[in-house]
């Protein structure tokens, strides 16, 4: 897993405030205690959690030892901690956990690595009893393109695949819905075109409409496949 995510991609999430917003909503409610964020890029949700928790113990993690000093640097003020983390390496879960957690955030991350059931299976072991795991992950294998391995995405995933590969590893599933039905439009334009980069004007349009497409989104998604799904899991 090298290099997951380019400076470029991120800031342009950053820039998507309205769409952050609501995919941070999704999971919010079950964040608790002490909490774990893996791959924090430039902190786009590590800023909402310290809002949000500001009393809660947090650790922010990156794949290179670079991205962790960049995350030390930018969040310099803030009682949390900055650890390196390669989701394949079970050194760096051994050194991150030697104090287990109460919530462990994996947003668009398992995708990007290579042994998934290994990731899932180390998450466990961090995790207190009772802990909860909020995985969001890229859905719908037939939707795979250009942009995805662009991304450096070795899958994208059917819901049986990931309730298979979360129960293997011994997760209980809280909750697990679809999410940005109406995303699957701009995705699906992009793979019939091969482009492999997100377009910023786009972007910032479907940053403005979101209140409108959360609307929607919120009555279809229970009956239709959403560009991503969002599941907590708690382990036994």
């Amino acid at each position: 897993m090298n290099e997951v995510f380019d400076s470029s991609r991120l800031e342009l999430l950053n820039e998507a405030k309205n769409f952050t917003n609501w995919l941070y909503s999704k999971y919010k409610p079950h964040i608790k205690g002490r909490i774990l964020e893996v791959s924090s890029g430039v902190g786009t949700y590590a800023l909402k959690i310290i809002k949000d928790f500001p009393k809660n113990d947090l650790t922010l993690t990156e794949y290179s030892e670079e991205d962790v000093n960049e995350l030390k640097i930018r969040f310099k003020n803030e009682k949390i901690r900055c650890k390196k983390l390669d989701m394949n390496k079970k050194m760096d879960f051994e050194r991150i956990g030697e104090e287990k957690f109460d919530t462990i955030i994996c947003s668009n991350v398992l995708e990007h690595i290579e042994n998934d059931d290994f990731a899932l299976s180390e998450c466990y072991k961090i995790l207190n009893k009772n802990g909860k795991l909020v995985l969001v992950v890229p859905q719908n294998p037939k939707l795979y393109s250009n942009q995805d391995k662009a991304l450096r995405h070795y899958r994208r995933y059917s819901r049986s695949e990931l309730i298979r590969k979360i129960e293997k590893n011994g997760f209980k599933i809280i909750s697990l819905k679809n999410f940005n039905n109406l995303g699957i439009l701009g995705w699906k334009m992009n793979k019939n075109s091969n482009k492999t980069e997100n377009n910023p004007k786009l972007i910032k349009i479907f940053n403005i409409i979101i209140p409108l497409i959360k609307t929607i989104d919120d009555s279809i998604s229970a009956k239709f496949s959403g560009l991503s799904l969002i599941a907590i899991l708690e382990k036994n």
